[in-house]
């Protein structure tokens, strides 16, 4: 239903982001081994993705005093992030993607009836655009699937 009202989606993840806060209801079940650990002063996580925030979120939530370092190379979900984490002490955001070289390329998002899949883009175009289908989308038809494209900056975590 989600790709036939896209003017939704940012709701979709505010009601999330919501429920998590209220009620640790955890959008990814596994997010909540967090709190079994016995975590050092100041500890640091690595958010590589952040997407819309659900994870730092979620971590934010369980261990209040680590530092994030979030990467998250789509441009209109790091701007969000921006504005979101602004005054999110101990949360460092980069418009940047990770990986094995560094290098400037193309992030392909996938968008099907104007509903945008963020958390599907990929630096590979054939991934992008193979990533919805009929296998995954219910009454999916090519016709109404396309690819943003966004300039990408990837860097090495070591750098």
């Amino acid at each position: 239903m989600q790709v036939f009202l896209p003017a939704l989606q940012n709701a979709r993840f505010a009601v999330q982001r919501c429920s998590q806060r209220l009620g640790r209801s955890f959008f990814e079940p596994d997010i909540a081994a967090l709190q079994m650990f016995a975590w050092p002063d100041e500890p640091v996580f690595a958010d590589i993705g952040v997407n819309r925030g659900l994870t730092t979120d979620a971590m934010r939530l369980l261990v209040p005093d680590a530092r994030i370092i979030g990467f998250e190379p789509n441009p209109l979900l790091f701007e969000q992030l921006t504005s979101l984490y602004a005054d999110a002490p101990g949360v460092a955001l980069h418009a940047i993607a990770l990986g094995r070289r560094s290098l400037d390329g193309i992030l392909y998002v996938p968008v099907y009836r104007n509903w945008l899949f963020d958390g599907l883009g990929s630096l590979k175009r054939n991934e992008a655009a193979e990533w919805l289908s009929a296998d995954t989308l219910y009454f999916f038809d090519r016709r109404h699937l396309r690819l943003r494209e966004y300039p990408c900056r990837v860097r090495r975590l070591d750098e």
